[in-house]
């Protein structure tokens, strides 16, 4: 009697000194105390199956049917989370698909789980520990399909992304028709012969000399689906004496015959009527604005943009403009000449002396407060004008 007490007493000191160092325990189950918390995605876990401390040893795994709204959330809205009463430690959450091998080392290496998303067939692992054991509760997921209709679905989320495709063409079209050399060729006709008509006669008393002609005229025209500004830097050339304002019309035009110097002054005639395309008739304005050698006649006009039309052909665009919807202008060459000088050195090929003209034409896209500048009254597109003006009514 006494030798089996004995027996029994050793064996209960070898369980009592396992439980007092640590140690642990080889296989079984671990009691962890009460589950107080045991949710997947939001949904709460009633059976985790029975745990035990080797994986080789889990004959009844746990199970959990989630919505599938809920699978797919990865905002933190569907929490998952384990506790129990009596565990040692935080559990230790890990996920696997239906197909990965589970045991201590891919336990071990596999990261915890983070709120991913869901699949019908994942598994979930829960490592709980006592003051003793780690004991791991598996726990299979179904994912249940949203309701075919007819039910009220789940709330949920879903990201999507879509990729833009730009439609565009470059719609800043420049077309300008700028004056080619000579078109501001000018006569001067000190004795009035250009009034005699091929085949005419006329007596000198029926000449009346002193005037400077055009044969044509500097045309500008803006095609551009865009307005435009042109800025024309006009300055005489030459031998002769170029004259400037005189203070009045009256001064200045009376200015050219004193004395018997060889005085001429020109002025820039623009176009009285808006140009749509160059051989639109030019119809000058009623002003003539002082052209002289030393100091430059700037003119600045703004011509509006063309008319566009946009076609679609099979999905490539493209842009042309609409006909006769420019806008522009035209510059003529006018003036006064002496009638009392000797104007013979100017005359014929080769002639000692000449006069002249010199423009620069210069064009840029226009800015808003340029587009919306007053006109110079009688002169289309004129927003200023930087010269001395003659009045040329008749």
């Amino acid at each position: 009697m006494m030798k089996a007490q004995q027996k029994t007493i050793s064996a209960l000191m070898v369980l009592v000194m396992v439980f007092a160092l640590g140690l642990p325990v080889l296989a079984g189950s671990v009691d962890a105390g009460d589950v107080t918390t045991a949710t997947i995605k939001g949904i709460a876990v009633s059976n985790l199956g029975i745990n035990d401390t080797n994986f080789e040893n889990i004959s009844t795994p746990g199970a959990v049917t989630i919505p599938s709204a809920n699978a797919a959330d990865t905002d933190g809205t569907s929490v998952t989370a384990f506790a129990f009463s009596n565990q040692k430690s935080e559990p230790i959450v890990k996920k696997f698909a239906a197909a990965d091998t589970i045991n201590t080392t891919t336990f071990d290496a596999a990261p915890a789980y983070n709120n991913e998303a869901v699949s019908d067939g994942d598994v979930f692992v829960v490592g709980v520990s006592n003051m003793f054991s780690t004991g791991y509760h598996i726990i299979v997921v179904t994912v249940s399909p949203p309701p075919a209709g007819g039910g009220s679905a789940p709330s949920g989320e879903r990201i999507i992304t879509g990729e833009g495709v730009t439609q565009y063409i470059d719609m800043e079209i420049f077309d300008v028709t700028l004056p080619t050399d000579k078109a501001l060729d000018y006569q001067v006709d000190p004795q009035g012969l250009i009034s005699i008509e091929d085949g005419e006669t006329k007596t000198m008393g029926e000449l009346q000399g002193g005037g400077v002609y055009s044969e044509g005229a500097a045309v500008v025209v803006n095609n551009s689906s865009v307005p435009i500004t042109v800025d024309v830097t006009l300055t005489a050339t030459g031998d002769a004496t170029f004259l400037g304002y005189g203070g009045d019309d009256e001064n200045t035009l009376a200015g050219v015959n004193a004395g018997d110097g060889e005085n001429i002054l020109l002025y820039a005639v623009p176009a009285g009527v808006g140009l749509v395309t160059p051989e639109t008739p030019y119809v000058p304005a009623a002003a003539g604005y002082v052209v002289e050698k030393t100091t430059p006649t700037v003119l600045s006009f703004v011509l509006d943009a063309a008319d566009y039309a946009v076609t679609n052909n099979a999905g490539v665009y493209t842009v042309a403009p609409m006909p006769n919807t420019g806008s522009g202008t035209a510059l003529q060459i006018g003036g006064r000449v002496s009638t009392r000088a000797d104007w013979s050195d100017y005359v014929g090929d080769g002639a000692p002396k000449a006069v002249g003209v010199k423009a620069v034409f210069r064009y840029a896209q226009a800015k808003p407060h340029e587009i919306a500048a007053a006109e110079v009254a009688g002169v289309p597109g004129l927003i200023t004008a930087d010269a001395d003006a003659i009045d040329l009514t008749p």
